[in-house]
């Protein structure tokens, strides 16, 4: 089966599938909030494809939802997407035992904002810090107002790795005490980033800085924010009703295209997922 939802990656995979698998059918879970809820755009996609399609009910009981979830983690997890990726698991769970997931390629091909907005921060630096940030409504997490208020935020602490957090530095102290530096932190997952970002913020300016800025938060989505939040999410909620979730996306030819591509070809007239 396939996660189907109202994006380009799983549209992609759904397509290619078809072509593989006439028989092969699409599962959409339909969110009870309705600006959630991809059931609609979904189902266009998949008659256009001309593939079964199924829409599923969930009866989501987020509080001991949440609980199962958690303790299966075993660790400290803020990505509210476990829940309905978990829902969506149980019910496919139900016809299938192998599901198709289209994660992987907003990390691969630029699909966020967050590099484009990476690439201002390290070209405009002084910039960035003289935003207002506590003038600014920040009401609506998706609104332009919310993400300026974070850019100025991202500004003045740790750049790109602050528009990441759930909890800004400033909560974190005030919660376990001053001693607590995490935007200084080094693991062996972020020393790479550190090193790199000091060496460019020296040798590049301007326009040079915005693409380079833009590469280095493309790196560190795929290897940070990809394997730590969006597959391990996938993982843990897939695993609990026993779904095996594979992501044809992340084929190793098709990664190693991907991070070597340049740019212009990556991002043709700076739009994202242009090359996909």
């Amino acid at each position: 089966g396939i996660f189907l939802s109202g994006g380009i990656d799983s549209a992609l995979i759904a397509a290619h599938s078809r072509a593989h698998d006439p028989g092969i059918k699409a599962y959409t879970v339909r969110m009870p909030q309705p600006e959630y809820d991809e059931s609609h755009a979904a189902a266009e996609t998949a008659r256009e494809l001309g593939i079964e399609h199924s829409i599923l009910d969930c009866s989501p009981n987020p509080a001991q939802d949440l609980i199962t979830l958690i303790e299966t983690t075993g660790v400290p997890f803020g990505d509210s997407s476990l829940l309905p990726t978990y829902w969506l698991s149980k019910e496919v769970r139900k016809e299938v035992r192998v599901a198709l997931s289209g994660d992987g390629g907003d990390e691969l091909f630029a699909g966020y904002q967050r590099p484009q907005i990476a690439g201002v921060l390290k070209a405009n630096p002084g910039l960035c810090k003289l935003i207002p940030s506590l003038m600014l409504s920040q009401k609506d997490p998706r609104s332009r107002w919310t993400k300026l208020a974070r850019l100025g935020r991202a500004g003045r602490s740790d750049g790109y790795r602050s528009l990441l957090k759930i909890f800004q530095d400033q909560d974190i102290r005030h919660l376990l005490g001053k001693q607590w530096d995490f935007s200084q932190r080094v693991t062996p997952f972020n020393l790479g980033f550190i090193l790199s970002e000091m060496l460019l913020s020296t040798l590049f300016s301007g326009e040079r800085a915005r693409e380079n800025g833009l590469y280095w938060a493309l790196e560190e989505d795929y290897q940070d924010y990809l394997p730590n939040d969006l597959l391990f999410k996938t993982d843990t909620a897939s695993m609990q009703v026993a779904l095996e979730v594979r992501c044809p996306l992340l084929d190793s030819e098709l990664v190693s295209i991907a991070r070597n591509a340049i740019l212009t070809i990556l991002m043709p007239n700076g739009e994202r997922k242009g090359l996909l």
